[in-house]
C-alpha cells in the first residue's frame, strides 16, 4: 500500500503537517533492487515543505533483510538534490531500530523551481522484494506558494 493524503483540518491543527503518506512493505517489496525512491508529493517553485517526519507503525522485517533506512528530501526539476534534506538514513528495520518516531531535520525549505517531494527506502542484504512485514507514515506541511501571497504585498 502507498497512499498519500491531505489530512483533516483538525489533525493537521494537532501535527502541524497538511499531508500524510502510508507506505507499507508490499509497496517497497514491488522493487526487485536494493532501493526505490517513491514521490511523495510534487510542486511548483516557491512552494513551502516544512515539519517533515515519520512514525514507524510497524518496523520491517523478512527474508534475508538485515536493515532497511529511509531518507527523505527533494528533488528539483533542474537545480541540485538533496535527497536526505528532511531525514537522513534512518533505520525502519526490526533489526536495527530502536526509533519510532523522528521530526527529521527540522528544515524548512522554499522551493526555487518544481520540486518532487521524495523518500527513498534502502536495503541490506537482501532486495526489497524479500520485505513481508513493515509500515511508515511519513507526515509533512506543504503550503503552496499561491496561499501565501497577498501577506506581503
Amino acid at each position: 500500500m502507498f497512499d498519500v493524503s491531505p489530512l483533516p483540518l483538525e489533525e493537521q491543527i494537532l501535527t502541524g503537517c497538511s499531508h500524510l503518506a502510508v507506505i507499507d512493505y508490499a509497496k517497497l517489496a514491488e522493487t526487485a533492487a536494493t532501493s526505490v525512491t517513491l514521490t511523495l508529493s510534487s510542486g511548483s517553485a516557491r512552494d513551502v515543505i516544512e515539519n517533515v517526519r515519520f512514525d514507524l507503525v510497524t518496523p520491517f522485517d523478512g527474508g534475508a533483510t538485515s536493515a532497511l533506512t529511509i531518507d527523505v528530501g527533494y528533488d528539483l526539476a533542474a537545480g541540485t538534490d538533496d535527497p536526505d534534506a528532511f531525514i537522513d538514513a534512518v533505520e525502519l528495520h526490526a533489526d536495527g531500530t530502536e526509533i519510532v518516531a523522528s521530526i527529521g531535520t527540522g528544515l524548512r525549505y522554499a522551493t526555487l523551481e518544481s520540486y518532487s517531494l521524495t523518500a527513498l527506502f534502502t536495503a541490506t542484504d537482501a532486495n526489497l522484494t524479500a520485505l513481508t512485514t513493515g509500515k511508515v507514515h511519513v507526515y509533512f506541511k506543504l503550503t503552496p506558494f499561491t496561499a501565501l501571497r497577498g501577506i506581503n504585498d
